[in-house]
């Protein structure tokens, strides 16, 4: 898959997820995404200025996993995702543990 081809399948992903509100149940099954690639996403999310807190990327996150994930679950995944993916990003987390 060329950078176009993914740059258009990241973008219909997102908004499956964003604008229309689908699950991320049924997006994995349309676009065959896996939950690593959910991580990926709230990465890009992150860097592009979307989410630009933990806890607005940890709504991302638990809005798109399986729907009985805890909200704590939520931050758990959003850690590893941030330190496998963007570990740059890992501050985020502290400055939401400080509040």
């Amino acid at each position: 898959m060329d950078a176009i081809e993914m740059d258009l399948r990241r973008r219909r992903v997102l908004h499956a997820l964003d604008v229309q509100k689908q699950s991320r149940v049924a997006v994995a099954q349309r676009f065959a995404v896996s939950n690593a690639w959910i991580g990926k996403l709230a990465c890009k999310r992150i860097t592009n200025g979307l989410d630009n807190d933990a806890n607005k990327a940890a709504v991302f996150v638990h809005r798109n996993l399986a729907k009985d994930t805890t909200t704590e679950q939520a931050y758990q995944f959003l850690g590893a995702a941030l330190g496998r993916y963007c570990p740059d990003k890992m501050p985020i987390l502290d400055q939401a543990a400080q509040q």
